[in-house]
């Protein structure tokens, strides 16, 4: 009880508890701190253990992997990048997301707002690895996304692919605050971290930190980061939707392509008795098995089997007796081939030569354009181009065949010429 009572107030308790807590929550930058000392001295010479690893793992459990977890955050994360201290602007963070933070750059640290929970961190990972994917070739042959700035092209292209967005845009003329208004639509939580791919330039990220800082729109591939103000998101997002009465015939003329509608899915319709018609709930139907002992009948007086000949179908006499003309269910007898030896083929184009027309070619892998030897050979080339870029790899052994095939058109151009 003396230890207890050595606390004047709730107070002074409750600040000696936060403070253990704190320590607590970054133990694992001194951790990293002291098993970098540990592999950069000599301390654990006299230890008998002959790495940090294995130190760290029969002392404290702390494998391999953990262990250099707990070394590159420190390297990464802590004042000067050796210190049992965390960086000021990192404080609060955790060991799970500084963990997911480690593979980032530091651009993109910087851009992205402290608050982001784990899972909003690895969903910025997974859009910058699918980026890095892209090279620099394809970028440039991509052309360019439209004109205007790079948040007007931004906002272009996100609204585009969130509709649903896009129609919110028009609720924000009715309202006083348009800052606030913007951060309803892009940022209700407060902050946000939105990706969208500007055609011709690559993955850019958009980040809103509070309505008190500028909006900061950065290029993943160069690191390039530019700002803006909420005033010059609101007239770019007036551009894209003018106030309108129908929002989503804007959407249809600007980009293309129909709003999409949510799927109706239709409302599941009760089964319908075999013995009853649709119109009439008392009318009894003929049931399967008298069906077919019709069907023998027939059979029966023709005299003929039901392998060779097919009944005829009746005439149709459609009465509330007879709601549905009744049809045969034997397959009809299929004509015998001229020559049966011959197995059937598909009829090719050079069977019909009269019909062929001006210009036709037949590549060397078989298959057939039409055009002249340019449009096959601009079409070649871009399979070579697709093969050697890695695209389609499993056609590698094609390459050299297309390759002369290239050069054979070269040569006949020259002769025509």
């Amino acid at each position: 009880m003396e230890e207890v009572t050595r606390f004047a107030s709730y107070q002074e308790y409750k600040a000696a508890f936060d403070a253990e807590t704190e320590r607590v929550k970054v133990g694992f930058v001194r951790i990293g701190y002291l098993l970098r000392v540990a592999e950069d001295t000599d301390i654990l010479k006299e230890s008998g253990y002959a790495t940090m690893e294995e130190f760290a793992w029969k002392e404290y459990h702390i494998d391999a992997s953990q262990a250099s977890r707990f070394k590159n955050i420190n390297k990464r994360f802590s004042e000067g990048g050796y210190s049992d201290r965390l960086q000021e602007r990192f404080q609060g963070y955790g060991v799970a997301k500084l963990g997911e933070l480690l593979t980032l750059s530091d651009e993109i640290i910087e851009t992205l707002p402290p608050e982001l929970t784990r899972n909003e961190i690895q969903e910025v990972k997974k859009e910058v690895a699918e980026e890095e994917k892209v090279t620099d070739l394809e970028v440039m042959l991509e052309g360019q996304e439209g004109e205007g700035s790079n948040l007007e092209k931004w906002l272009d292209v996100y609204f585009r692919d969130n509709p649903e967005d896009f129609i919110r845009i028009n609720d924000i003329y009715l309202q006083v605050n348009k800052t606030e208004a913007i951060m309803n639509l892009l940022a209700p939580s407060g902050i946000a971290a939105k990706m969208a791919r500007i055609k011709g330039a690559g993955k850019f990220l958009l980040a809103i930190k509070s309505k008190e800082q500028p909006i900061e729109l950065l290029n993943i591939r160069t690191s390039e980061k530019e700002t803006y103000s909420f005033d010059d998101c609101w007239k770019a997002m007036k551009e894209i939707c003018p106030h309108s009465i129908n929002p989503k015939e804007i959407y249809a003329y600007r980009y293309q392509q129909p709003f999409p509608e949510e799927e109706k899915i239709a409302p599941v319709q009760p089964e319908k008795s075999v013995h009853e018609t649709p119109e009439s709930p008392n009318k009894h139907w003929d049931k399967p098995e008298q069906k077919e002992e019709k069907t023998a009948e027939k059979v029966r007086e023709t005299g003929k089997s039901q392998k060779t000949t097919p009944l005829a179908p009746e005439k149709s006499n459609k009465t509330w007796d007879n709601p549905e003309p009744e049809t045969s269910e034997i397959a009809p007898v299929q004509p015998e081939m001229e020559n049966p030896e011959e197995e059937p083929r598909q009829a090719e184009i050079e069977d019909y030569p009269e019909v062929l027309p001006e210009g036709y070619i037949k590549c060397h892998d078989g298959s057939e354009v039409k055009g002249s030897p340019w449009e096959e050979a601009e079409r070649l080339t871009t399979d070579v181009y697709q093969i050697f870029a890695g695209k389609d790899q499993g056609r590698l052994k094609e390459a050299e065949d297309i390759l002369a095939r290239i050069s054979e058109i070269v040569k006949e151009m020259e002769n025509d010429n």
